[in-house]
């Protein structure tokens, strides 16, 4: 193995190597070709050639040690004769690691990624003057790379170990030196002589949101692997093809609230695909059907429940409303905002179903733009059927003219070089940074981008803290069970989807896909049932009788004999619970992954509610803030 030689002249009047800026001089991180001046070999009287490119020994690490995640045991590699080395899968993350002592400045480029390439050395001529380290950009800290300068003794404010040590200190700490190599998630840039400074970018899970992260990490010249455990790509945002039939995994509806979202689909081509349809979805209550939000919309309801919802709303603003606003708990924050009667009606028994807990065992983090709050005209208004206008986030919504939202996953996916179907990950090592496949392959990153649900993320991890691991045990979800049904003839209705929150029909909500897009074929239509169940829990043996008895009562089926396909379908987690527990477990959990370089992005990684929107925009700042 090659191994750095002192300049000896460093540190004398007159003895820098003064030529490195030569013009026409050649940087070692673009070929490894560079001479320093005066050429020729080490000899007596001559100054020891510069040395550009050193190559590492299988399984050796940056600091002379054997397989340890960017460290050996002897921190002292700046003396003479000590090994520099680009880090192997797990080690070295591509970072810029800057170092003054006796041998001279130079710094570290992580030239390439992939085995057996070589590592790049250069020199950086600059005073011996002391200087504090910037960890991670700002002053004394060059291309956002600590800066390590000499100073008085073992832990002064000169010396390297005292400067960890300021910077958070610890074994593997953010502030240690080892953390320090391993380092927080930091975009690819170019070194001060143009070369780039590659890191291996890993994407887990193809979901909108990896996918759209793949995406444009690719427009911006960022290959990801993305491994999906999956043959499909689109993970809940997939559709099921057969018979003629598209089935999509629940609805999924797009609701476009910002113009990036458009530009995002306009650059896949999807905008010209895809028709724009005013929402038709109504609430089936009491016998009866009446349109969505119920807020505004009691006119149908039979007059005692109607008299209950309007009389509870307006004792509810006579108590002052207003206090609602500053609730948390979201059982009070309902009957403050909305009264006891749409309480008793409506809000808990939906969300019963739904979250499968208490409305008192919720909080209101969620509710934000998806709960329609009317003021006391409205809903005055609303019980004589006067109100009109168009009221929430999906008041309107986009979907595919023929086929089902699959396409969407397939645009974001097609043409994507790193995308692997069938990968499952099965483990994570942090301290490592590798993933383990199924397959027994060992995949190594630099930077993880984790899009898998949270609580399955924390199952994979080997090395987390047991009380981060108790953390998680502390969040909870809901699966769902979609059961969905290709049926002879008409449908029965013109709503696209109703929400059902009667207590003994199972489903919470049932769609009409055939009412908004062309999924099935010429004379059929399309039913898709959705039932909530506490997540990993099985599906009930009769679930499929009852919900096809509840289809009966609601006058969704009038003929199971006109039932040609029936096909079930699971999303597990599909809804986070915001309860009391989640705000400190997710923020826990999320600080440990950010300081071991893995960002969690998207709707289940995050443990939030968001829409397919949202998952695109996440997606797009990941890249941004990876490629940046």
């Amino acid at each position: 193995m090659q191994r750095l030689q002192p300049h000896r002249h460093h540190g004398r009047p007159g003895g820098r190597d003064r030529g490195h800026r030569r013009p026409g001089a050649r940087c070692g991180c673009a070929d490894g070709r560079a001479r320093s001046p005066g050429g020729g070999g080490s000899g007596a009287g001559r100054r020891p050639r510069r040395l550009c490119r050193l190559q590492r020994p299988p399984g050796e690490d940056l600091l002379g040690g054997r397989g340890g995640a960017g460290g050996g045991a002897d921190p002292g590699f700046h003396r003479p004769g000590h090994s520099l080395e680009r880090g192997q899968p797990g080690g070295f993350p591509g970072a810029a690691l800057h170092l003054r002592g006796a041998v001279g400045r130079h710094r570290l480029c992580d030239g390439a990624a992939g085995p057996g390439r070589a590592a790049v050395l250069v020199r950086q001529p600059r005073s011996l003057s002391p200087a504090t380290a910037a960890p991670f950009g700002g002053e004394g800290a060059a291309h956002g790379g600590p800066v390590l300068r000499p100073g008085g003794g073992r832990g002064a404010a000169g010396d390297w170990h005292g400067t960890l040590r300021r910077l958070g200190g610890g074994a593997g700490g953010a502030g240690s030196f080892r953390g320090l190599l391993r380092g927080a998630p930091r975009p690819a840039r170019p070194c001060s002589h143009g070369a780039a400074i590659v890191r291996r970018v890993v994407i887990v899970g193809a979901g909108l949101t990896g996918l759209s992260a793949a995406y444009h990490l690719a427009r911006r010249g960022v290959r990801a692997e993305v491994l999906e455990r999956e043959p499909e790509v689109g993970g809940a945002c997939r559709s099921i093809e057969g018979d003629g039939f598209s089935f999509d995994l629940t609805g999924h509806l797009l609701h476009l609230a910002r113009p990036e979202s458009r530009e995002i689909l306009a650059s896949l081509g999807l905008l010209s695909r895809l028709r724009r349809h005013r929402r038709r979805a109504g609430v089936a209550l009491a016998g009866t059907v009446t349109p969505y939000p119920l807020q505004i919309h009691t006119y149908r309801l039979p007059a005692p429940v109607r008299r209950d919802c309007v009389l509870g709303f307006v004792q509810a603003q006579l108590a002052g409303s207003g206090e609602a606003e500053g609730e948390t708990n979201f059982a009070r924050w309902v009957l403050r905002r909305f009264g006891e009667g749409f309480a008793r009606h409506f809000f808990f028994p939906y969300n019963r179903k739904l979250y499968c807990c208490e409305p008192e065992e919720l909080t209101t983090e969620w509710v934000g733009r998806y709960v329609p709050r009317p003021q006391l005209a409205d809903v005055i208004d609303g019980a004589f059927g006067l109100f009109r206008q168009p009221v929430g986030y999906n008041a309107t919504f986009l979907y595919p003219r023929r086929g089902g939202i699959g396409c969407l996953a397939g645009a974001l996916g097609a043409g994507l070089e790193g995308l692997r179907r069938g990968a499952a990950v099965v483990g994570l090592h942090l301290e490592a940074r590798t993933l383990t496949l199924a397959s027994g392959e060992t995949v190594p990153w630099d930077v993880l981008v984790a899009t898998l649900p949270l609580t399955h993320l924390v199952a994979l991890t080997h090395d987390l803290p047991r009380e981060l691991r108790a953390a998680a045990g502390r969040l909870r979800a809901v699966a769902v069970e979609n059961l969905n049904l290709g049926v002879r003839g008409k449908a029965p209705r013109r709503e696209h989807w109703l929400y059902v929150p009667e207590p003994h029909v199972p489903f919470y909500r049932v769609g009409i896909p055939s009412n908004h897009g062309t999924v099935t074929p010429p004379g059929h239509h399309a039913l898709s049932v959705e039932v909530s169940m506490p997540a990993g829990a099985p599906r009930p043996p009769d679930l499929e009788a009852r919900c096809l008895a509840g289809l009966e009562e609601l006058g969704l089926l009038n003929d199971r004999g006109a039932i040609v396909v029936r096909r079930w379908a699971r999303i597990d987690p599909a809804y986070v619970l915001f309860d009391a527990a989640r705000p400190a477990a997710v923020a826990a959990l999320r600080s440990h992954f950010r300081a071991a370089g893995v960002i969690l992005a998207g709707r289940w990684a995050e443990w939030k509610y968001s829409t397919m929107e949202d998952a695109l925009l996440d997606g797009a700042a990941v890249a941004r803030r990876v490629a940046s």
